[in-house]
């Protein structure tokens, strides 16, 4: 298998973000052509975030999201625009103006907590919606995505930044997990409802610090290495938590 491509500090769509965050740890690491469509056609305004988990180990120092991105999968294509590793560093994977295979799904419904953006027009779940994967399990995810850790407080900002930029009302309407897309085998992200009033609560104040001085406090970080693996096939099950 090739080795990873990594490009430290080039995401093309977050320099906004690392204006806002200059010591963000943000990466490109470009997705291969067959697991994103180029470009986005009759793209709509973005209206909404959908997190992901990427079934892997969190903090174990090896993050697959981003190398399973760049392998080609006859049969099993698949992306997110950003993957979002256990110490808080962000990757590109998709550029904003192309087309994530994330949703798994492109046909509306109009039931549950995305009943307003079917509203607002969104007539595909990969177009308009962003799309985050997180390092970690669905099954544990409540254990390792932790409310003010490096994780939390990178995906925090960057829903706050992006929000912000795009007139996105932060609530449940238009932040959604991945097993609320419909015709899904996944269960991810399977956060505990304390989660998601945590997150909102916190993209929130971030939003509103956002607001008060256009930039966020630096947080001084360490330097490490990166490794990235081949993917362990992903594991489904039934959720440990009811949707809300």
């Amino acid at each position: 298998m090739p080795n990873p491509v990594i490009a430290p500090g080039g995401a093309p769509d977050l320099a906004g973000f690392r204006e806002a965050y200059p010591a963000a740890r943000t990466f490109y690491a470009p997705a291969h052509p067959s697991n994103y469509r180029s470009p986005r056609t009759d793209p709509h305004p973005w209206r909404g975030i959908v997190w992901h988990t990427a079934e892997e180990d969190a903090h174990d120092g090896i993050f697959v999201a981003p190398w399973w991105f760049q392998q080609i999968h006859p049969g099993q294509e698949g992306s997110t625009y950003l993957a979002l590793e256990g110490d808080g560093d962000l990757y590109q994977c998709v550029q904003f103006d192309d087309y994530a295979f994330a949703q798994g799904a492109t046909l509306r419904n109009a039931s549950g907590p995305d009943l307003l953006i079917l509203s607002e027009g969104i007539t595909n779940y990969n177009n308009g919606l962003m799309s985050v994967e997180l390092e970690g399990r669905a099954a544990t995810i409540n254990e390792t995505f932790t409310r003010g850790a490096a994780q939390w407080r990178t995906a925090v900002r960057f829903a706050a930044w992006f929000c912000l930029e795009h007139d996105i009302p932060i609530d449940r309407d238009h932040m959604l997990g991945h097993h609320e897309i419909p015709n899904q085998s996944h269960w991810d992200p399977n956060f505990a409802p304390p989660v998601w009033d945590a997150l909102l609560e916190d993209i929130h104040l971030e939003a509103a610090k956002l607001r008060s001085v256009n930039a966020a406090p630096s947080v001084e970080v360490g330097t490490h290495t990166h490794v990235l693996r081949r993917a362990p096939l992903f594991k489904t099950g039934p959720p440990l938590f009811e949707a809300t």
